[in-house]
This record gives C-alpha cells, structure tokens and sequence, in this order.
C-alpha cells in the first residue's frame, strides 16, 4: 500500500462532499492524518467516522472559522503539511440566483466571492505559518472550468473560481523559495446525483468529453492528491484541468 503522506497532516475543506469525500478518502489510505473541514457537521463527521480521521465544523464565509480551522488542527494533530480548498458556496439557491452580469445581485455577488475567493486566501494566509514551520508543505486550491471561458449564466461563480486561480499564482510566487508550493485544480464534468439527472446538461456536454464518459470523484481526488504528494515536488502555480479533454478541442462536425 502506497504510503505517500505517512506523518503528514491533511485538511480538506468540503470534506463532506463528493470530490472532497473521495480526497479524504485517498489521502488517508496513504497515510495522512486527514482533517474533514465542512459546514455540515453530520456530513463530516460520517467521513471521518468512516476513515479514521477527525471532524472539523467550519464556514468557509466567516474569516474566524477559517482561523479556527486551522488552528484546531495544529493545536490537535501538530503540524500542516497539505491544504485543500475545496469547500465552495454552490447552494441551489446561490446558484440559481447567479446568471448574468446585467442582472446581478450586488449582495449575492459579495457573498459568492466573499465565500470562494476570501475564503480560499484567508485559509492560506493562516496555513502558509504552519508550513513554514513544518520545512514546507502544499496547497491544491479547487477552482472551476467556469473560470476559464465563458457562459450565460454563473457569472459570479466564474469570477469567483478565476480569483482562486490568481490566489494560487501569488501564493505560489510568494512562498515557493520557502517550500510551500500551490497549485489549482479545474475539474470539469464530475458526476454526482445532480448533474447525472440534469438530462440537459449531460446531452449538451457528454458528446464533446473526448473520453465519453462523466468523470468521478475520484478522478480529481487522484490528481489533488498527486500535486499534495511529494511527487509532484517540482510542481507548482499550475492550473490543471481534469475533463476528459473538454476543453481541449473545439467542437466541430467530424
């Protein structure tokens, strides 16, 4: 069994969820101590359960929870080695309010960024001390497709996933001399129950996934946990996308 992270502690915001359950769940079985960070306390706690690992309540849009997140897990595991932002606001109804930018709302626009972006620097500004102090560490930010060509609708979102992709840079740019490399992910068709019965969105998107097939949970978990491992050590302010060749090609007759 691959041991990758042995002695190497691990928070994964989102933890609950689809892409974040599935890095918990890889992270520990190669031998990290994993921190599930969710706004759903039962959610996290059943994948912690399930996997040895230890639950941590948080919202990603209140800056003293990201504080105490990361202070929780030092103060309980002892070191920071790996952080993955993954957590996001993507509520129904966040969603559904988010379309253009000529009918935007002001305070829904605040939130999604105050959530996505705020969230994901704030988190970094207090993991990258533990890091230092621990010779290094990395960072996989989770950012989104939406962030880098357009649509009708999400514009929001989009800007709010393109700031991650900034943060990443900067971050990566600050801290690389010091060992602490950053990188983003952009996943692109994942499957969950949601997506799989949005009958629209599979026939308007499947056909043009060069690989033909909704991508899983673990198909990110698996690149997230290679840039987080000691593999991909000279790696870093990379945006890496994971969409079975999506946006790889422009769609044509043929």
């Amino acid at each position: 069994m691959s041991t990758r992270f042995d002695g190497e502690v691990a928070i994964v915001t989102g933890g609950a969820g689809g892409i974040g359950s599935a890095t918990c769940r890889k992270l520990a079985a190669e031998g990290a101590r994993v921190v599930v960070a969710d706004i759903d306390p039962a959610g996290a706690q059943a994948v912690a359960d399930a996997i040895g690992a230890t639950a941590i309540a948080f919202d990603l849009g209140e800056p003293a929870d990201v504080e105490r997140l990361i202070a929780e897990t030092v103060d309980g595991l002892g070191r920071l080695d790996v952080l993955v932002n993954n957590a996001a606001l993507r509520s129904p109804e966040a969603m559904a309010a988010d379309t253009t930018i000529e009918s935007m709302d002001v305070d829904g626009w605040r939130e999604m960024m105050d959530v996505n972006a705020l969230g994901f620097a704030l988190a970094c500004k207090h993991a990258i001390p533990h890091m230092r102090a621990a010779g290094g560490g990395s960072i996989v930010n989770i950012s989104s497709q939406q962030a880098i060509v357009g649509a009708n609708i999400g514009s929001a979102y989009a800007a709010s996933k393109a700031a991650i992709i900034a943060i990443t840079r900067m971050v990566a740019t600050q801290c690389g001399r010091e060992g602490i490399r950053c990188n983003a992910v952009a996943p692109g068709l994942i499957g969950s129950t949601r997506i799989r019965h949005n009958t629209g969105l599979m026939e308007a998107v499947l056909p043009h996934v060069l690989l033909g097939r909704v991508g899983e949970p673990e198909d990110v978990a698996d690149l997230i946990c290679y840039l987080a491992s000691r593999e991909a050590a000279y790696i870093t302010g990379q945006l890496l996308n994971v969409d079975g060749g999506y946006l790889a090609h422009m769609p044509a007759p043929g």
